[in-house]
């Protein structure tokens, strides 16, 4: 017996000492001289990044909080400021206010990562009287070298940080990311010059006719947006808590379906497949892709109880349409959905007479992402987000009940 208690002892002797070592290289929270040197690098990095995007002009020093010319962090906001020069709306900010709230820093030795949340009002030049908002949480990795912070990335997804990653895994020079870049604005060039000739086109009616049998089972109810665009203004930065919140795969469709909701479109629980089916929690009320099919599939009728939806551009969607990000996958082989917004106003073009919403430059969205501080989005220029060239329209005309 004394034999066992004593290796007994042994052992959790061994098993104290790995886990006081294991604790002894976690990254942990104390108050440090290097605390107030990360702020001060990270308090600096946002005014100078805000300042590039409200100008749309890249500083030269902006390189200085990055070890590396060739830090993904750089080349993103590097290209997202190109980007955003080449689009129809004039996206300098007119003025802006950045509130940085820091939740926690933990150090290891040389290593730090940071969690803090960036709260920014933005009046863009295009629209001076509409306070644009955004919430971002930061997840960031610094590391000291030669007794300065530098930043190695951040977890927020940035609008083209994984089409030039997968260029940087390929291959890791300067001039590989910089021929990707290229290849982004060019994509965006020509995809402004289709949303002009869209413009200067005459568009087909965007309301669809009833062309069901004669026995009229159900009867339409038309779509009150002021009703979806009040509800989306009200819940894009704080959800609404009586809908749970989906993190993983994100919350963006399960918001603009509640917002769907409050402008009247009703649940809809019949059919046998589930891309006929649109219901709280269901996956085509929750799920990008499942909505998709939802809109394209089921075709609301006086036969057919559901949405009445149908497919637009720029110049036909209207307040309280759907936008969704639909890329292609190479894994499936398709075009897939992968977010939904929800329109919550027009940019107005001054130059041209006629139907505001007909000759508008660019429309508003609100959003919400995986985090409820991460990428939640409150009347934000659609043209500022890097996935414009991917997005789809859908015109919301209302449902059968």
């Amino acid at each position: 017996m004394k034999k066992i208690i004593s290796i007994c002892c042994i052992v959790l002797g061994f098993i104290l000492f790995a886990l006081q070592n294991t604790f002894a290289n976690e990254f942990v929270e104390k108050e440090s001289t290097d605390n107030v040197q990360i702020k001060k690098v990270l308090n600096n990095f946002f005014t100078d990044k805000n300042k590039a995007l409200a100008h749309l002009k890249m500083d030269s020093k902006l390189k200085s909080y990055f070890n590396s010319d060739e830090n993904l962090e750089y080349f993103d906001l590097d290209t997202l400021i190109k980007y955003r020069k080449v689009q129809n709306s004039d996206l300098c900010f007119e003025k802006f206010n950045s509130e940085l709230t820091y939740n926690k820093i933990l150090i290891n030795e040389s290593k730090a990562k940071v969690s803090l949340t960036e709260d920014i009002k933005i009046h863009y030049n295009c629209s001076k009287d509409t306070e644009s908002e955004e919430l971002h949480e930061h997840l960031i990795y610094l590391e000291k070298i030669n007794g300065e912070w530098f930043i190695q990335n951040d977890n927020v997804e940035g609008d083209f940080k994984q089409a030039l990653k997968t260029m940087k895994d390929k291959q890791t020079d300067k001039a590989a990311l910089e021929k990707k870049q290229k290849d982004i604005i060019k994509v965006a060039k020509s995809y402004v010059n289709k949303l002009e000739q869209e413009q200067s086109n005459n568009i087909q009616s965007y309301e669809m006719t009833d062309t069901s049998a004669a026995k009229k089972k159900y009867k339409f109810s038309s779509y009150d947006r002021n009703k979806a665009k009040a509800y989306a203004l009200k819940y894009a930065l704080k959800p609404n808590p009586n809908y749970p919140f989906y993190s993983g795969d994100g919350d963006c469709t399960n918001f603009t379906s509640q917002c769907l909701k409050a402008g009247g479109i009703t649940e809809d629980k019949e059919g046998k497949e589930a891309s006929k089916k649109w219901y709280r929690y269901n996956s085509s009320w929750k799920g990008a892709q499942m909505f998709h099919n939802y809109w394209r599939e089921n075709k609301g009728s006086s036969s057919v109880k559901g949405l009445k939806a149908s497919k637009t551009n720029m110049k036909g969607c209207r307040l309280g349409d759907i936008v969704q990000k639909v890329p292609w996958n190479s894994k499936v082989g398709q075009y897939t959905a992968t977010h939904s917004v929800i329109i919550s106003g027009y940019v107005p073009n001054p130059t041209t007479p006629g139907d505001p919403w007909n000759r508008k430059k660019d429309v508003f969205i609100c959003q919400h992402s995986s985090n409820k501080k991460k990428d939640m989005l409150r009347n934000v220029p659609l043209s500022s987000r890097g996935w414009m060239t991917q997005a789809k329209y859908v015109h919301i005309s209302g449902s059968y009940k």
